[in-house]
């Protein structure tokens, strides 16, 4: 099969998230809160249309998700509304949306 041209693809952004608690908090943990909330709040509809897929990179509780262009309003504030992971008051915030992931990772993840 021939892959999809760029203008027929999903268009994505890379959200980079920081989860400041006391203590440390796992990255499935955070992965898990995110999906459970999104889904609360917005559907699984709109969960499965907003198509977010969590990468591999964790460093000083800070991660990256991918969501669809159209859908990052809705992972903001997913992320406002995060108040605990695993019974630890924990905030969560959008440090930065980017388009591609290496800036992303540059900008945000690599401090």
């Amino acid at each position: 099969m021939k892959p999809l041209s760029a203008a027929l693809r999903e268009k994505r952004r890379y959200v980079t998230y920081e989860i400041i608690a006391e203590g440390g908090v796992k990255k499935p943990s955070a992965e898990k809160q995110i999906l459970q909330i999104f889904q609360e709040y917005f559907g699984k509809f709109t969960m499965a249309k907003a198509g977010i897929m969590f990468l591999k990179d964790w460093k000083n509780n800070k991660g990256i998700f991918k969501v669809q262009r159209k859908f990052v309003d809705h992972a903001r504030a997913t992320l406002a509304l995060i108040k605990s992971i695993e019974k630890q008051k924990v905030l969560a915030r959008c440090i930065g949306v980017s388009g591609t992931l290496k800036k992303a990772r540059e900008r945000y993840i690599n401090d």
